[in-house]
């Protein structure tokens, strides 16, 4: 059985004439039994003979130009630009090699035996590093300097610490991919062109940018529209921030 409602959509057919005769009759015997709907049907047979009788006025010639040239005349607001303040290259790597200074003591605090000498002279090369060029260093007893996977350093005034080796570098670029959501590597002239005209930074061969979410993926997919070549590395779990790596 239909509600008044179902009556209303029969009421709008009839007005349109698509109702055929079953359901006409029915709307008929449900009106004389139903007040609301048979006020519902006056009043909307009225304004459609109110609609019928009104006048088509032609629009004014040369309307729609008139139209185009205010809205050409009228300033259009422009999109904020989004304001990118870059860094120096030193203090982004002093922030990084900090940071991975923190988890790399925070790591080896736990064990209970001495870390391995391999270890003990990278983290000393990632504080080193943390430090910027014009800045004093405290002073340090002398001590011996462990030579192991290529990594000698010299912790004498006078003797400067060695460069780590390809090795080493790799491994603390582990360490910087586990502070974020994720890390992406990739020496495609893709990501240079992507780094300079999304973020206004310049690309240098070792150097690591910090990405929000979208212009990560943003990236990614650029570089897979490209088939450039890039790898991917699963960071800290809940992290926002993502990291890319110029190799």
């Amino acid at each position: 059985m239909r509600t008044c409602e179902g009556y209303e959509l029969l009421i709008s057919e009839f007005i349109d004439g698509a109702l055929d005769e079953a359901d006409r009759t029915e709307l008929m015997a449900h009106m004389a039994g139903c007040p609301v709907c048979q006020a519902y049907f006056d009043d909307q047979i009225a304004i459609h003979d109110a609609l019928t009788q009104l006048e088509e006025i032609p629009a004014p010639a040369g309307l729609a130009g008139q139209v185009m040239a205010r809205v050409r005349e009228t300033p259009q607001p422009s999109p904020a630009e989004k304001k990118i303040i870059p860094l120096p290259h030193w203090r982004r790597w002093a922030a990084l090699a900090a940071c991975c200074a923190l988890i790399a003591v925070g790591v080896f605090g736990f064990q209970d035996n001495e870390p391995p000498a391999s270890q003990a002279a990278l983290r000393s090369a990632v504080m080193e590093r943390a430090l910027p060029a014009d800045g004093e260093r405290a002073a340090e007893e002398p001590a011996a300097a462990p030579v192991e996977d290529g990594i000698a350093l010299h912790m004498g005034d006078d003797a400067p610490a060695a460069m780590p080796t390809e090795a080493a570098l790799k491994q603390e670029k582990m360490l910087d991919s586990q502070m974020y959501a994720g890390t992406l590597s990739t020496a495609s002239p893709v990501a240079g062109t992507w780094v300079a005209e999304q973020l206004g930074l310049v690309w240098e061969s070792g150097g690591s940018y910090i990405l929000t979410e979208a212009e990560y993926m943003a990236l990614r997919e650029a570089l897979l529209a490209a088939e450039e070549p890039f790898d991917e590395i699963p960071g800290e779990v809940g992290g926002s921030s993502y990291l890319l790596l110029a190799e």
